[in-house]
């Protein structure tokens, strides 16, 4: 990233099993990176943080004390001449029932800036490492549409909010997917839904193999060095996919802020054109299925769940007003979604990464 980014966001699985001596590593490179790197971390918790010896609450505080925060949710605000960019990240509080166990507390934390930032015609980011259920690529397959106990909850609040964003990590899936990028409506919800994003992998890519679902089988194709970068310009983001490697452009989205009026003389400096197809008017999977993986457990065959709209209602609307006002700048705030940030002993971690841009 260019030495003016102002923020990197890391979706987790930043080591491999979360032992001090990984830890370490990566702030060696954290500090032989200080010049060029964006000058704030937003990380995640994933699954590969708490895999090391000493038990959860041990592995967590290790994650704990490299995100500088005492709990796996949080929010963040990013400033910026586009405006103030909310992010919020959740994550696994406790080992059981699944792996992304979480309080009361979290959810209703997370409803509540929700219908915050709504009331002040924001975008916002959300962060968490594995994907909701029958979101994003390979999420309609069963272990990996059930992490989230409260994945059913989670699901039906975002479908309130069209002007949310959430970017997920852990499947390793492509971005040349037709389902890298999707708009998720749920039955409860705002008829625009909300929009889910795959981070894509930074460093192992895998794909899904067989005849029919039940039969299904993941391989690891390649190695890769790829990631997303999402430029914020208050009327919209424009979000694009890139292999690092090659410096070449995947896929590229454009999602506009519902809240405001649209500014079309304000436009990304750099980037191609959206994906034809994966504009706002796609229509979004089916609603996902209810939690109960059990933690810890590979992936293995299966099929995908059924549909359903969500165990609960948000009690969140996302705004429908009139007096619409335009706030596109000049200058934009991008992040990028790149987990190509670090790369430890073949471990890739998850992240995205915010920049300043100006228009040419």
């Amino acid at each position: 990233m260019a030495p003016d980014a102002d923020s990197m966001l890391m979706v987790g699985d930043i080591v491999n099993s979360g032992t001090s001596g990984e830890w370490n590593e990566i702030y060696d490179v954290m500090d032989a990176t200080a010049d060029i790197r964006p000058r704030q971390t937003i990380a995640a918790n994933g699954n590969h943080e708490r895999y090391a010896p000493g038990g959860f609450d041990a592995n967590m505080e290790r994650f704990y004390a490299f995100a500088e925060r005492e709990k796996p949710w949080a929010e963040y605000i990013v400033e910026g001449p586009a405006g103030d960019l909310p992010v919020i990240v959740l994550g696994q509080e406790f080992t059981a029932p699944t792996d992304v166990a979480m309080s009361e507390a979290q959810v209703a934390f997370f409803e509540e800036r929700l219908a915050h930032w709504t009331a002040h015609d924001k975008q916002v980011v959300v962060m968490t490492h594995f994907p909701l259920g029958n979101t994003v690529s390979a999420s309609w397959l069963h272990w990996y549409s059930e992490h989230h106990q409260m994945n059913d909850r989670l699901t039906s609040i975002l479908g309130n909010y069209p002007n949310a964003i959430i970017f997920t990590g852990h499947t390793h899936y492509p971005a040349e997917l037709g389902d890298w990028a999707v708009q998720r409506r749920t039955a409860d919800g705002h008829p625009d839904g909300f929009w889910a994003i795959n981070t894509i992998a930074m460093h192992v890519e895998w794909d899904a193999f067989g005849e029919n679902t039940a039969g299904i089988r993941e391989e690891t194709t390649r190695d890769i060095n790829q990631g997303l970068t999402l430029d914020s310009y208050g009327d919209r983001v424009v979000v694009t996919a890139y292999d690092f490697a090659s410096d070449e452009q995947l896929r590229q989205i454009e999602i506009p802020n519902p809240l405001v009026e649209f500014d079309a003389e304000v436009r990304p400096d750099d980037g191609g054109d959206p994906d034809p197809g994966t504009g706002p008017d796609d229509p979004g999977t089916d609603p996902g299925t209810d939690p109960g993986a059990d933690p810890g457990t590979d992936p293995g065959p299966g099929t995908s769940g059924p549909g359903g709209s969500g165990d609960d209602s948000a009690a969140g609307e996302a705004s429908d007003r009139g007096d619409l006002a335009a706030t596109g700048s000049e200058l934009a705030w991008g992040i990028g979604a790149a987990a190509a940030a670090l790369i430890l002993g073949g471990l890739a971690a998850g992240g995205l990464a915010l920049a300043r841009r100006r228009r040419a």
